[in-house]
């Protein structure tokens, strides 16, 4: 009994320090199966890679089969095989994971006052209301890169557009304009879920489709941070007044 609640304390304490090292900075991962590095970020509680997946494997391809956008975008993963493509430790992220990546994007909702006034065009919502429908059509725009298309990449999410393999044939679409990212839950028995980013929207959405398709992975680590490592937010402290909203 001693010895297993020594392994135990050994276990957390070592746990502390991982996520301590992160939240100091300690911001890369190097796959154990190929020796390939990523950069990770911590956004809210989660740790993500801050890249698309590249561990070559039976079902996954390069777009266009060219090992060049392979360096740039990751592989193109079929769904079943980007359930359990991720490495030790980390996984592919399910729903919830993805929409708590959503609340923890921040937005100017502490600015709704004086720029949304009296809300009329979201049909007389709350201030609560407006801000998470502003913070779900900014989270892409937020979560993009800078490179390669129009993000602000403003978390280090660093989101490409590394667009996709159609289902079932050797045809590939949409690289610049469009990156699509798998989720780890059925829609039913034939459909599954994932999230699109795109060049002309500010905004992430999700959507359903056929398993078969090649998309993009991005893992996220298995462990959330522990409250106390949580990163807080700069704002207000780094402003002297509120931001200006934007109207819509």
């Amino acid at each position: 009994m001693q010895n297993i609640c020594k392994t135990a304390i050994a276990t957390a304490i070592f746990l502390v320090l991982c996520f301590a090292a992160q939240a100091a900075g300690d911001d890369s991962f190097t796959d154990p199966r190929d020796g390939q590095d990523y950069r990770t970020v911590q956004i809210g509680k989660q740790i993500w890679m801050a890249e698309n997946l590249n561990y070559k494997s039976a079902n996954s391809w390069c777009y266009a089969n060219k090992d060049s956008n392979c360096e740039i975008y990751g592989r193109l993963y079929t769904w079943e095989t980007a359930r359990k493509i991720c490495p030790a430790g980390w996984h592919l992220p399910k729903r919830n994971e993805w929409f708590d990546l959503q609340k923890a994007i921040e937005d100017e909702k502490d600015c709704v006052e004086g720029g949304w006034g009296t809300f009329r065009e979201f049909g007389g919502l709350s201030k609560n209301e407006v801000a998470e429908i502003r913070r779900k059509e900014l989270a892409g725009k937020k979560l993009k890169s800078k490179s390669q298309w129009n993000g602000t990449d403003d978390y280090g999410f660093s989101a490409l557009p590394g667009g996709m393999r159609y289902y079932n044939q050797a045809i590939f679409k949409s690289v610049g304009t469009f990156g699509y990212y798998w989720i780890d839950n059925r829609f039913n028995s034939q459909l599954v879920y994932f999230w699109t980013f795109h060049t002309g929207r500010d905004k992430m959405e999700e959507n359903i489709d056929f398993s078969t398709y090649g998309l993009s992975v991005r893992c996220v680590h298995d462990n959330p941070v522990p409250d106390s490592l949580v990163k807080k937010s700069e704002w207000p402290n780094k402003h002297d007044k509120k931001p200006i909203c934007k109207t819509r």
